[in-house]
């Protein structure tokens, strides 16, 4: 703008020598300055526009539209990238989208625009913890407090940084200095917890945040910590008020309210189970709902018959919900509670609708032994639906009762591929390789499936199983271990435990899984103390492994 006011001011001075120069000088004179109006008016009108399109975005996000206002919030910054408030503003609405890798872009570029923007460095130093990039997070938290040496965030950030890296007692000593300052604040008690836990002292750590809960107050943070603690406890009574209240603020949720299904089992309250699933799968049951569900009754160790008496109690219980159950059952081998569910299917042609259902019908003829029949409606199913996993499991299952190895081997290598981590499908192609008399090979494809899917219970009690049987139990034993230590709820580890603990002859583990199975169905038994490899200060085997590297999104 500069150059050209001066251009202006140059080309006035000139001498008119004549009336076609004075003429030209005065139209030279002209260009300059409608090019500068030009320039202004420009850039006027896109930071007029940048600013209505941020006002408007403001108003769609105080309405709730945060998509709406996100779309705004991208006109603005593409007509406007020099302010910072606008990027903070759209990083905001960016965590209500949960857009966390989007709003730390925008959080970086409102730093950019201004080196010391208290907001900016502050969410950076939490979305980098909440990512793990601890050395990102370090770094803004040391520029937070160089701003404000007090910053309650950036102390908590740096304390909760040093105790994900293992200093615990650096973390005790700056947790300690936080809670003297402020014993009040919830973030500070939840840190105090947390401190306390891996310190082994669970008590302690419930005792620092559950009176905050018991009065209605704890945020989701806590929430989380508190069920955690409850967990590591086994105190299922205590965690099913605490999964409660998280379905309760967040009814969509559907890993929220699974758990809280798989609690109120546990519990032996299938009334209640049955009104959470019913209210779970009446908006939308899909694929992935239905195998989370399954997964679920597995890892709980639920009877398929005490499922199918759970239905009675519904009126017009959703059928995906149905089907979920009756996949369970198959999955369990409960072939009589499988084909009662489905009774209703026999006899149709398959559709769209029901080549699911169907596919679980033919796989329940199939594992009941009628062949015949399993194998003409597992190939209508397939005629309609050519992958169909349960269709083909009946096919291959009827396959293996004639001895055709080579047919079965077919389809479940299907099953297989489009479903690497289920452990039906390793369990069904380890018994036709065994059938082909190749037990090496049966061995190793559960040992994938072990790899594959880690955390499945019945991946484990099928891995388990076969190493105990192969004069393996002490590596049997130290899986099972493990898998109880990072998945302290399931009920079908434990037993799974229990059970290679009793064929070690180890007395103190088999009883140690026994009041712990108690325990998670609700009984008030002690529990004999852990051995020493296994303390709950011990490091935390319910998260992933900390990463230490700059993983800046």
């Amino acid at each position: 703008m500069r150059s050209l006011v001066a251009s202006v001011k140059i080309s006035a001075l000139w001498p008119p020598s004549r009336r076609g120069a004075l003429a030209t000088g005065r139209h030279r004179a002209t260009v300059p300055l409608v090019a500068l109006a030009l320039a202004l008016s420009a850039c006027q009108s896109a930071n007029e526009r940048a600013a209505a399109a941020q006002a408007q975005a403001q108003q769609l996000a105080a309405m709730g539209d945060f998509r709406g206002a996100q779309i705004q919030f991208d006109k603005a910054v593409q007509l406007r990238d020099d302010s910072p408030d606008l990027w903070i503003a759209r990083a905001r609405n960016q965590i209500q989208l949960g857009n966390y890798n989007g709003a730390f872009g925008s959080f970086r570029a409102a730093l950019d625009q201004d080196r010391s923007n208290r907001e900016a460095i502050d969410a950076l130093a939490q979305l980098s913890l909440a990512s793990n990039s601890l050395d990102d997070a370090s770094r803004y938290a040391d520029q937070l407090l160089a701003i404000d040496p007090g910053s309650l965030n950036g102390r908590l950030v740096r304390a909760t940084v040093a105790l994900r890296r293992g200093r615990l007692d650096a973390a005790e000593q700056m947790s300690k200095a936080l809670i003297a300052e402020q014993p009040e604040q919830e973030v500070v008690r939840v840190l105090a917890s947390r401190v306390a836990e891996q310190r082994g002292d669970l008590k302690q750590a419930v005792a620092l945040i559950a009176p905050i809960f018991s009065q209605g107050g704890g945020s989701p943070d806590l929430r989380r910590q508190l069920a955690s603690l409850y967990q590591r406890s086994y105190d299922t009574p205590a965690l099913l008020a605490v999964l409660r209240r998280e379905a309760g603020a967040r009814p969509t949720d559907r890993d929220g309210q699974i758990a809280l299904t798989r609690t109120q089992l546990l519990l032996g309250q299938d009334a209640a189970a049955a009104d959470t699933l019913v209210a779970l799968y009446k908006p939308d049951a899909d694929d992935a709902l239905r195998d989370s569900t399954v997964t679920m009754f597995a890892d709980a160790d639920i009877a398929p018959a005490r499922l199918a008496a759970l239905l009675n109690r519904v009126s017009s219980p959703p059928p995906a919900l149905v089907l979920a159950v009756a996949e369970y059952a198959v999955r369990r081998e409960d072939w009589a509670t499988a084909r009662r569910l489905l009774a209703g299917y026999a006899g149709q042609a398959p559709t769209a609708a029901t080549t699911d259902a169907q596919g679980a019908l033919a796989a329940a003829l199939a594992g009941a032994g009628g062949a015949a029949g399993a194998t003409g409606l597992a190939d209508a199913v397939l005629a309609f639906d050519e992958d169909q996993p349960m269709a083909l499991t009946a096919r291959a299952t009827a396959a293996l009762a004639r001895g055709d190895a080579n047919a079965a081997l077919r389809d479940a290598r299907v099953v297989l591929r489009d479903d690497p981590q289920s452990p039906y499908a390793y369990a069904l192609l380890a018994r036709i390789y065994r059938a082909q008399g190749d037990a090496l090979l049966s061995d190793r494809t559960l040992a994938d499936g072990a790899r594959a899917a880690p955390d499945d219970a019945t991946m484990l009690r099928l891995y388990a199983t076969m190493l105990a049987q192969r004069d393996r139990l002490d590596e049997a034993l130290s899986l099972a271990r493990a898998f109880t230590l990072r998945n302290p709820l399931s009920a079908s580890a434990w037993a799974t435990r229990q059970r290679l603990c009793r064929a070690a002859g180890d007395p103190a583990c088999a009883a140690r899984s026994t009041a712990i199975l108690a325990r998670l169905h609700g009984q008030a038994v002690p529990i004999p103390p852990p051995p020493p490899d296994e303390t709950v200060g011990s490091p935390d085997y319910s998260a992933p492994p900390a990463d230490d590297g700059d993983s800046t999104p």
